[in-house]
């Protein structure tokens, strides 16, 4: 009893868990766990912090242990002029056939006419922009996961109301059908009403089939093969609150990724140019080298010695065939075209901010005269109703009232999904929507 309680309780514990549904907040944070395009950029900035770690790493000096074995065919010779008491022939050679040499080197930038300097600053400048292009992605990713859920809510209403007006037009189906053994109604009448809840039960089975394939893109964005139960979102009870225009036009000036991106980029080719222009200066190097050879500098001994050498080395370009200042000029050309395309990124930033920004000021207005449609809808389908139960009104009549009241309900809920939208794309072109994320996680 007490093993079947404990295999009940393991199988349950995951059903339990996979059951709770995802608010929108929770779906736009599971996106920064799970996405896999978002995991892939997070490794390339790995990258990049390894090629910054690279560039700074010229600053150090370099050390290589070298060994090295040589056989030579032919030594140089030459004949004494005069005999030497004891040494026969007269002949002495300068080298030896076979060479070794073992030497340890270290060499030092002292002066790079400022090139690995400006590298570094480059290097920083392009592992920025691209810190920036993964919150550019990280933004998108984000807004197109709230615009799918709210798809999906926006769905789930629809169905919702198509069934309380399937439940309005059963009720209809049975009084016509009433009315008709009464011989109060025509069998016309039974079968308009009976192909409007056909036509109202095929529109709710295409809005089922449609949210799937929207929970299958979804969940795609989430890196889940199957997407857990969502929260329905109150929609209904959204207030419709706006800041003044110049607050989301200053949100977008500081937060919005492209801007930073471009800025970063621009950053980038000044350090550029920079480095370029290090070709016009000198570079000056300290070695120095510890030898163990055989044989050592003395050619005429073949035995090992052990020496060192140290010294200073300078290297200067004097002349390239203008490449130096061709080069040059294009990185000052590449400043101008990242000026300009800052300007005309901020000009549309502002455009689609304050298009948004008025896009939302008018629905809210919708929005309001809406509601007090679906009031008078309903106002009307309750007369109408109730006038057709007492013979004064045409099963027509309460067939046009069920279509108004559907139709008003339908827009409303659209018209709340639209205000959910705008306000997550007006966060997403302001730039806030990551910030409002993490700090709702």
């Amino acid at each position: 009893m007490i093993t079947r309680i404990l295999i009940t309780t393991i199988l349950w514990i995951p059903t339990v868990l996979f059951a709770q549904s995802m608010t929108l907040k929770g779906t736009l944070q599971q996106v920064l766990k799970s996405n896999l395009s978002l995991q892939q950029q997070s490794i390339q900035l790995q990258q990049l912090e390894k090629e910054l770690r690279i560039q700074r790493a010229q600053r150090r000096p370099q050390i290589q242990l070298q060994a090295g074995y040589q056989y030579i065919s032919e030594v140089a010779e030459f004949q004494l002029p005069f005999p030497i008491p004891g040494q026969s022939p007269q002949v002495i050679q300068a080298g030896v056939y076979h060479q070794y040499d073992v030497a340890l080197q270290i060499q030092q930038p002292l002066f790079t006419g400022f090139r690995i300097r400006n590298a570094i600053r480059l290097a920083e400048e392009e592992l920025q922009a691209a810190q920036i292009q993964y919150q550019q992605q990280l933004h998108r990713l984000l807004f197109r996961t709230g615009q799918l859920y709210l798809h999906i809510q926006q769905l789930r209403l629809q169905q919702s109301v198509l069934q309380q007006n399937e439940l309005r037009v059963q009720s209809h189906l049975q009084t016509v059908k009433q009315f008709y053994r009464q011989g109060q109604a025509t069998a016309l009448d039974t079968l308009q009403v009976a192909t409007r809840l056909l036509e109202l039960q095929q529109m709710l089975q295409e809005l089922k089939h449609r949210e799937i394939m929207a929970r299958t893109r979804l969940a795609q964005l989430l890196g889940m093969e199957q997407l857990p139960p969502l929260t329905a979102e109150p929609v209904a009870q959204s207030a419709l609150v706006l800041e003044d225009s110049l607050v989301y036009l200053e949100q977008a000036r500081t937060h919005r990724p492209e801007l930073q991106h471009v800025q970063h980029l621009l950053a980038a080719a000044v350090f550029q140019q920079k480095t370029v222009r290090a070709a016009y200066l000198p570079q000056i190097f300290a070695r120095a080298s510890y030898h163990y050879a055989r044989p050592g500098v003395n050619f005429f001994q073949d035995e090992w010695m052990t020496y060192y050498t140290a010294g200073i080395q300078l290297r200067w370009n004097l002349w390239s065939g203008h490449r130096h200042r061709y080069r040059v000029q294009k990185a000052h050309l590449q400043q101008k075209i990242l000026r300009l395309k800052e300007r005309q990124l901020w000009l549309t930033i502002r455009q689609v901010v304050v298009e948004t920004y008025q896009q939302l000021k008018s629905l809210r207005d919708k929005i309001r005269f809406q509601r007090q449609r679906v009031q008078q809808e309903k106002l009307r389908y309750r007369l109408t109703r109730q006038k057709f139960q007492e013979g004064l009104a045409t099963s027509r009549d309460l067939s046009e009232s069920e279509n108004g009241l559907l139709a008003a309900e339908f827009q409303l809920q659209e018209l709340y999904i639209q205000w959910k939208t705008l306000s997550l794309q007006l966060e997403y072109v302001t730039g806030t929507i990551a910030k409002r994320v993490k700090e709702s996680s």
